[in-house]
């Protein structure tokens, strides 16, 4: 079944520090039959070191949002700030979970206007009826600090995410920002200075090595090809064990 792929911008420069304007958007959909009815959106964010490619890959049976287009939905690939194809703040530093969830926020509720007035020359007006938001790994953490902030979602998903950090690779002194977390992230951010010494660490080329010897030749190929900057703080935060709990907790009251 043939798919249709349309790659656009979101003008974000209201909601983000200076020198970010835009973010990066890959939509996936089945080729229109019936659009009378609306559709459901699956918003993908991807993980730390790696692009919206990762969801994408050009390899058969390694797209999955080729995967759920051919199943009916419209899926729509976010790179984060200073990722794949979106730009880069002007100071990097910025890039804290709240930040970014506030402007991915700003970039899906913009796609949902965009997609309802006709997004592309291809595509036509669609629609969205449930909202879906998808992240994986340091992905499902900006995924939990939308959806706690601003209850975006009808649903998310939230893969390969347990919250238990890998605190093994921490320090003491970087573990006690995981007991006392502030809403701000100053403490996380002088941390993850600490820790990564850069605002966006470039992790391509580095082999991936947890997939080299788990897949075939080609998907690690076209996984390595993906590859994009880290968002040190976003990692950092990541590697903390229960640091999304309140976060967590606030979505499940909501």
């Amino acid at each position: 079944m043939s798919v249709l792929r349309a790659a656009i911008s979101i003008d974000v420069s209201s909601v983000a520090p200076a020198g970010c304007s835009r973010l990066a958007v890959n939509l996936i959909a089945r080729d229109p039959r019936d659009w009378s009815e609306p559709r459901t959106l699956v918003v993908c964010f991807p993980g730390g070191g790696i692009s919206t490619g990762y969801f994408d890959l050009p390899v058969p049976g390694y797209s999955l949002g080729q995967y759920l287009a051919e199943q009916g939905y419209v899926v729509a690939l976010v790179d984060h700030p200073g990722v794949g194809a979106s730009d880069e703040p002007d100071d990097a530093w910025t890039l804290n979970p709240a930040t970014i969830a506030d402007i991915e926020v700003h970039a899906v509720r913009t796609l949902v206007d965009r997609l309802h007035a006709g997004v592309d020359p291809d595509l036509p007006p669609i629609r969205v009826g449930t909202l879906v938001g998808l992240g994986h790994s340091a992905g499902a953490l900006l995924v939990i600090h939308q959806q706690s902030r601003h209850s975006l979602y009808d649903f998310i998903a939230l893969l390969g995410w347990a919250g238990k950090g890998l605190p093994d690779v921490l320090t003491p002194e970087l573990l006690e920002v995981a007991i006392d977390p502030d809403p701000e992230f100053e403490r996380a951010t002088a941390a993850a200075k600490q820790f990564f010494g850069e605002p966006l660490v470039q992790l391509q080329g580095q082999g991936m090595p947890m997939t080299e010897h788990a897949v075939a030749p080609q998907v690690a190929q076209a996984m390595e090809a993906a590859g994009s900057r880290l968002l040190s703080i976003v990692g950092f935060c990541t590697l903390l064990p229960g640091f999304a709990s309140r976060a967590t907790a606030r979505i499940a009251r909501s």
